[in-house]
């Protein structure tokens, strides 16, 4: 059976001397101040959204590429969001790997550029669903600080259905990873923080500039018709290579290209080596 995490104000009936009535009181007024908003979501979205207005840890408001963010962006920034997912030894972790599933990517970004347009400046959107390595629990809180898209993870992979002792405290089963541009902090949660926009204007001058360099190269016929498409749409893809990865490209194909034309390599050793090249680009 799936669970998620459940509201502040959510839980089961207990029995509380009367002594202590006060602080309780103190407590549920404190929780019960945080508004809970639930985000419809469309079917077949195996995850619950909810926008928590009154308890947002955001040190500044979101500024305005934020409240324009599209989903793309958002997809791109969900996509380089990589953890590594503890083994069977729990301070054992793996390699690398994206948090979110490209299906989760596709359903969740629009949801998530939609609700920042118009989320209250002191709220947060939490999304609450079960991480696809061990089927736990991720409940992270998603909200704009200034320039920057933040992930506020409550739990990260956590196993929040085993019993434990009233002491024993949860532990994350993953742990975040930061790749360019990024920055995470620990604490009593994990933290990232992801620059969207800034990230967003030099990747699109990084495919300009593949683009322009690709149509040079078809109008100089160092590539034809059909590896100049190829090529596009690798400049084009989420993963596109960095422009110092293109410099070692092209000057590659240059070298092959002239070994070719200087009979040292013979043509389908030629046109095999370049569709390896190719290929390469998006390892």
């Amino acid at each position: 059976m799936k669970t998620f995490p459940q509201p502040l104000c959510g839980g089961r009936m207990c029995v509380v001397p009367f002594r202590a009535w006060p602080w309780l009181l103190l407590l549920l007024v404190a929780a019960c101040s945080v508004q809970h908003t639930p985000v419809p979501v469309p079917e077949g979205v195996d995850a619950r959204f909810t926008i928590e207005q009154g308890n947002s840890p955001a040190e500044a408001p979101p500024d305005a590429s934020i409240r324009a963010i599209t989903p793309l962006e958002v997809a791109t920034s969900l996509r380089r969001v990589t953890v590594r997912v503890s083994t069977w030894v729990s301070l054992v972790y793996g390699e690398p790997e994206p948090l979110f599933s490209e299906e989760q990517v596709v359903q969740f970004s629009p949801i998530i550029a939609d609700t920042l347009h118009t989320m209250p400046e002191d709220g947060v959107l939490r999304l609450a669903f079960q991480d696809r390595f061990k089927h736990r629990s991720v409940d992270v809180w998603i909200y704009g600080e200034g320039p920057e898209l933040v992930y506020y993870f409550n739990a990260l992979v956590r196993d929040t259905e085993t019993l434990r002792p009233p002491n024993d405290g949860q532990v994350d089963g993953a742990k975040l990873e930061a790749l360019a541009g990024q920055t995470v902090t620990r604490g009593d949660a994990q933290v990232l923080r992801h620059p969207v926009r800034g990230a967003s204007l030099a990747r699109l001058e990084a495919r300009d500039a593949a683009m322009a360099r690709i149509k040079q190269a078809r109008e100089e016929e160092r590539i034809n018709a059909a590896e100049q498409t190829r090529l596009e749409a690798v400049a084009s893809g989420p993963d596109a290579p960095a422009p110092e990865v293109w410099d070692t490209f092209w000057q590659r194909w240059d070298l092959l290209d002239k070994a070719h034309r200087q009979g040292l390599i013979d043509k389908e050793s030629y046109e095999q080596r370049k569709a390896e090249m190719i290929g390469q680009l998006t390892r």
